[in-house]
């Protein structure tokens, strides 16, 4: 009895077909596959955050910027400042003497102009406007060569311990406002760690009270002293 053969070409052919029938559940159930849509959230939906996640929010915030700092260019130095006011410029005439060394308060002036004095000394002029110094000194006396800068100021306020009968008399034909210790000798007080006349001090703001610029007035018109209200710290006694 002869055994039946198979052909070569017939043996591949089943077995394309074996892989056929045994492919199509898989594609079956590919194509039985469904994608659920994207979830969108409404426009303007606020997004939550679970409690005690770490996740950050997607969601814009919208910030209020901070408003700056209202500022204005100081005229003396050109340097932005704020809170400057509308307050003349202080000249306060500083010693500049071996005894009166270190002085007070010539850092926070605006400007700062030495000048020659008798002796081979020098004296300071120091402006104030943007900053206030307290103390400032020590302060002496007025000399004619500080006539040009006040004039230059507008009409400044002017601290200076006194001087001599012709400069003084020179002096009132400067346009200015007499803040020095014979017109507001209660912004001034002295100081015992220094020898006299090298410990007469004063502070800017004292000079710049609305009191003094509404009574200091030009020497030609009054020569009138002023009297301040009692100062709120404690000061050193006056010799």
């Amino acid at each position: 009895m002869c055994r039946p053969t198979l052909s070569r070409s017939s043996l591949l052919a089943a077995l394309l077909v074996v892989a056929a029938a045994c492919a199509e559940p898989a594609v079956e159930n590919e194509a039985n596959q469904t994608t659920a849509p994207p979830t969108t959230e409404p426009a303007g939906a606020p997004v939550t955050t679970a409690p005690g996640s770490t996740g950050e929010s997607t969601a814009s915030v919208t910030t209020q910027p901070a408003a700056d700092a209202e500022t204005t260019v100081s005229p003396l130095t050109g340097l932005a400042v704020a809170g400057i006011t509308d307050r003349p410029a202080l000249v306060v005439k500083i010693d500049n003497h071996d005894r009166a060394r270190p002085q007070f308060g010539i850092n926070r002036a605006d400007i700062v102009y030495e000048q020659i004095v008798e002796g081979g000394l020098t004296r300071f002029a120091a402006v104030f406007h943007s900053s206030s110094a307290a103390p400032v000194g020590p302060v002496r006396s007025v000399r004619t060569g500080d006539f040009p800068l006040l004039s230059n100021l507008g009409r400044p306020l002017f601290a200076n311990s006194g001087g001599n009968e012709r400069v003084l008399s020179l002096l009132t034909d400067v346009d200015l406002v007499d803040v020095s210790s014979n017109n507001a000798g209660g912004a001034y007080y002295r100081v015992d760690e220094r020898f006299a006349p090298h410990n007469l001090l004063t502070t800017t703001d004292d000079l710049w009270l609305p009191e003094l610029l509404q009574a200091g007035v030009n020497r030609r018109n009054s020569s009138s002293s002023v009297t301040l209200p009692p100062l709120q710290e404690p000061r050193p006694p006056r010799g």
